[in-house]
């Protein structure tokens, strides 16, 4: 199996994924094997999907090298963890100790969490990185072209015309819900409500796309750390290079920014205020690092 990231099975190392079972399992090495294993139909599945969607296979290649990159960071550190993890099972309930272990299994399961919510995003983020500008505006268009036709249709089923049930029928309708629409006059209001609620929700995201497609990664400094604004974590993070202070802290909350131990930043969504916010807040003009 050759893939575009370069991802292999050995990207998984047996022997770290042995140790991180071998306290808690009767067949370590059956699962060190399904680790690695599980990686790999991971990394494919992501690939084959991008690949539906993107123009080339050039920039499907080099986001899922970013991406193989993160999740092997975090995944190494998750089984590194689940490694200091014991079971009584396998290694015996005299002296066990059940508190430490309860506090390394707790980091694991909160490692976990965070690396499959940075999993979901990463995706995410490389679906809407790589859909080409042309799909999102064939959606928009054919949502219009939808809403026009339901327009069309209500004209109709709202005329006292004595053939509004044949005219309807030319737009597709069965015989059947062409009666039934000319007998309620024409659709619910909420379907054009809702309907041009989603055309104006998609042409936002696609200009929220292409910005961000113009836009790459970059850094601004400030005195005491920087500002990130991540195109590939899709988040605008402030980092700093000691603990701030308390009312630092409660700046960025109130603003929305929360505290990730795994990137050792406070971020929050990437957006154009996000940015201006950390800015704001931090106290310095934006200069490119």
């Amino acid at each position: 199996m050759n893939l575009l990231s370069g991802a292999s099975l050995d990207d998984i190392p047996f022997a770290m994924a042995l140790e991180a079972h071998r306290n808690t399992s009767f067949a370590p090495e059956d699962r060190a094997r399904q680790a690695q294993e599980s990686y790999l139909r991971h990394m494919q599945d992501v690939e084959e999907r991008l690949l539906r969607i993107a123009d080339d296979q050039e920039s499907v290649k080099a986001a899922m090298m970013r991406y193989r990159e993160g999740y092997l960071r975090r995944y190494f550190e998750i089984l590194r963890t689940k490694g200091r993890t014991l079971s009584s099972m396998i290694t015996g309930p005299a002296k066990f100790p059940t508190a430490r272990n309860r506090k390394v299994l707790d980091r694991e399961a909160s490692l976990t969490d965070d690396f499959l919510a940075w999993s979901d995003r990463a995706i995410r983020a490389m679906q809407r990185d790589l859909t080409p500008a042309t799909a999102r505006e064939d959606k928009i268009a054919q949502a219009e072209a939808d809403r026009e036709r339901i327009k069309a249709m209500n004209k109709i089923a709202r005329s006292s015309a004595p053939d509004k049930v044949d005219q309807l029928e030319a737009y597709g309708l069965t015989r059947q819900n062409a009666e039934q629409l000319a007998h309620d006059g024409g659709f619910p209001d909420y379907v054009l409500t809702n309907l041009g609620a989603r055309i104006r929700d998609m042409k936002k995201r696609a200009e929220i796309a292409a910005q961000r497609d113009a836009t790459p990664t970059g850094t601004c400094a400030f005195t005491g750390g920087r500002i990130v604004d991540n195109r590939e974590d899709d988040r605008v993070q402030v980092i700093f290079d000691d603990k701030p202070p308390e009312t630092m802290r409660a700046a960025l909350k109130a603003r929305g920014f929360r505290w990730s131990p795994k990137s050792g930043a406070w971020q929050r969504v990437r957006t154009e205020k996000a940015l201006r916010d950390a800015i704001e807040i931090v106290g310095t003009e934006a200069s490119d690092d």
